[in-house]
């Protein structure tokens, strides 16, 4: 299942390759590969983005999102 993000993540077509790096689609990613530990990461990234900081209500989703990963035991960190 990563060849198909890596394949999307490279792919010739400029506007495939924006979209997969767009934020939402990376939480479905991570999800999909049930990597909870690289999104925390990634979540912990975007909040400390100076340049591009998250909408306050992006944050909040991502705080909830965080804690019921949290809370199911599917996240260690």
């Amino acid at each position: 299942m990563e060849n198909v993000f890596q394949e999307l993540a490279s792919s010739a077509n400029e506007t495939i390759s924006q979209q997969s790096r767009r934020r939402f689609h990376l939480i479905q990613q991570y999800i999909i590969l049930s990597d909870m530990d690289s999104l925390v990461e990634e979540v912990h990234e975007w909040a400390r983005d100076d340049t591009h900081p998250p909408a306050p209500q992006f944050l909040r989703y991502l705080v909830h999102l965080l804690l019921f990963l949290q809370a199911s035991g599917a996240t260690s960190k």
